[in-house]
Order: structure tokens, then sequence, then C-alpha cells
């Protein structure tokens, strides 16, 4: 079965397109918390995944650009979703991002552990409802 091609991609500018497409430095903004929050350095990463230690450091700090088959590598190792690697490159709802990164906290938990969280979100809500403000997103600029 011949399924036709709903857009045709220009080969020519496609790599112009990526480039100027992709925030390579917020990407490795998330790899270095996502790394961070494991407690890895970035000499284990690399190892793990076989890449330098240098080109590690280069793609937390968005010297080098990440190509996909390292950023699918450096997922897997760190164990979180393309998404949330590539979330401020994606331009997503906020709320979305939000609950991608709840569920994926909440994955491993026990049940026990998921009521209590439950009970905390029911707080901030009743909270939030009772003064009428809204918590800002915090930044990971200090990371």
């Amino acid at each position: 079965m011949n399924i036709p091609m709903m857009y045709e991609p220009d080969r020519e500018n496609e790599a112009e397109f990526m480039e100027d497409d992709l925030d390579y430095t917020a990407i490795g903004r998330q790899i270095r918390k996502a790394r961070r929050e494991r407690q890895l350095t970035q000499e284990q990463v690399a190892d793990a995944i076989n890449i330098s230690y240098g080109y590690m450091s280069n793609i937390e700090t968005g010297k080098s650009n990440v190509g996909l088959q390292t950023l699918v590598r450096i997922a897997k190792f760190l164990q979180v979703s393309m998404d949330r690697l590539l979330q401020e490159n994606l331009h997503s709802d906020d709320a979305l991002v939000a609950e991608s990164e709840m569920n994926l906290l909440m994955a491993g938990m026990e049940t026990s552990s998921k009521y209590m969280a439950l009970d905390l979100v029911k707080a901030l809500k009743e909270s939030t409802a009772k003064y009428g403000k809204t918590p800002s997103i915090p930044s990971d600029e200090n990371e």
C-alpha cells in the first residue's frame, strides 16, 4: 500500500531549519537537570553512552549540538522522556509539561506515597483558591 506524503520536506533547507529552530542550550540545561537529579557526574553519563567527557560537557552547555542518536541514548540512560529534554523547544502548554513531570515523578512511587502527594496537591489547590495566588513556574537558571 502506497501512502501519500502530506508534507514533502525541503531537503536543501532542512538542516538550516533544524539548526535555527532548536535551542541546544535549553536541551543541555534539561540534560544537566536530569543528570543532577540522579546524582550522576558528566563522566558517568559519558562513559555509559560511549561519548567523551568533553562532548558531554559541551552538550550540557549548548556549545555542541547534540545529535538525535546521542540524545536518545542520554534519555534512555537518565530514564527521562524525550519530551522532557526537548520541553523548552516544543513550545507546549505549561500545564501539560507540569502534568507530564508529575506523572514521571510519581511513576516509581508506592501507592501510599502517591496518596500523600495527592493530599498535598489538594491542600495547594485549596490554599490557592483561598488566597487567589498562583505559584510562579520555577526557573532552572541556577542549576
